[in-house]
């Protein structure tokens, strides 16, 4: 028997948001294709109101193509953004090998979002 903890059902919606979240090329789910390596929900205030969300993508080719590596990562960000009790959200992207952004090799690309983005 499991107990189910806030942090625990956070990431049960959290996974679940990410299903809408589509390969641009595939027309695949993420979670589908097991683009999801990890996701980490953390509590960000003492009520445990708010949690930073961490996912953690892997692409299954270095050769992925840049622009559809992004809409994919971007997608996971906004999805997760639009939780009501996300305060901080951090995308991780890596694909195997050294993938090629912005004309320069890096092991992964990172995106960041606070909830809001408008406010100080």
């Amino acid at each position: 028997m499991s107990l189910l903890t806030p942090e625990s059902t956070r990431a049960a919606e959290a996974y679940a948001a990410l299903h809408a979240v589509v390969d641009p090329e595939l027309d695949e789910p993420i979670t589908d294709l097991g683009f999801v390596r990890s996701l980490t929900v953390s509590p960000t205030s003492s009520d445990g109101e708010t949690a930073r969300v961490e996912a953690h993508l892997r692409l299954p080719t270095s050769f992925c193509s840049p622009n559809f590596a992004y809409l994919m990562a971007s997608d996971t960000k906004d999805a997760l953004t639009a939780l009501p009790w996300t305060d901080q959200v951090v995308v991780e992207l890596a694909a195997p090998g050294r993938c090629v952004l912005g004309g320069q090799q890096h092991r992964a690309a990172v995106l960041t979002a606070d909830a809001d983005p408008l406010q100080d």
